[in-house]
């Protein structure tokens, strides 16, 4: 008696949501690298994190930031199994010398996972508030090295100073004295001066994640 072929047994699609990806391009190729290595280190996340500085000097370049991204966001598209957000950081103390931020504004408005980490004036400004009550300053490195030992325009390491009870010092101080903005910014003007859209972002991640 011939038996009748057997269908092979269905298994049920995997369905199981991913974890979210944050993609990072930044211009700072140390300081920037080792902050948000913080959040990458930490065991208990509901998120993937990967910070991503171009290579040969092209890092304070917004195009090369922007090409750098879009390389990136073919590489790891937004899904609704695959969410992603993607965030370009920069400083803005060269903008009105020798480079527009004109490309980082359109390419924001592409897409609402489109995210700009952006400070004015340094990213040294924004890690002040870690260890003080206010970012405004004209020589945030100099005023960083009070906190950091060592820290310098050509030692930007942060040498291992900044934890969890910085990084929440840090929040507190930026919404005490309000330098937060928006992380979709139209125009130059939305982002004055002793200002930062990093709250947003830094805040995102310490609500996703256990640090022990």
């Amino acid at each position: 008696m011939l038996r009748k072929p057997q269908r092979p047994l269905s298994r049920r699609a995997n369905h199981r949501e991913q974890k979210k990806l944050y993609i990072i391009v930044g211009e700072g190729a140390v300081t920037e690298k080792e902050y948000f290595r913080l959040f990458q280190s930490q065991k208990e996340k509901k998120y993937n994190l990967s910070y991503i500085s171009p290579r040969d000097n092209h890092g304070g370049n917004p195009r090369e930031l922007v090409k750098e991204m879009e390389k990136q966001q073919r590489n790891h598209p937004n899904s609704k199994n695959a969410p992603t957000e993607y965030w370009i950081i920069l400083d803005k103390e060269q903008s009105n010398a020798n480079r527009g931020l004109e490309p980082l504004y359109a390419w924001v408005r592409k897409s609402e996972a489109n995210n700009l980490g952006i400070t004015n004036t340094q990213f040294e400004n924004w890690l002040l508030l870690h260890f003080q009550q206010k970012m405004a300053s004209t020589n945030p490195v100099h005023d960083l090295s009070k906190y950091i030992k060592g820290y310098s325009r050509r030692n930007k390491s942060l040498n291992k100073c900044i934890h969890k009870e910085q990084i929440l010092i840090a929040l507190e101080n930026a919404h005490s004295c309000n330098v937060g903005i928006s992380s979709r910014p139209a125009n130059d003007k939305a982002i004055p001066n002793n200002s930062t859209s990093l709250p947003t972002l830094v805040q995102k991640l310490m609500d996703e994640s256990e640090w022990e």
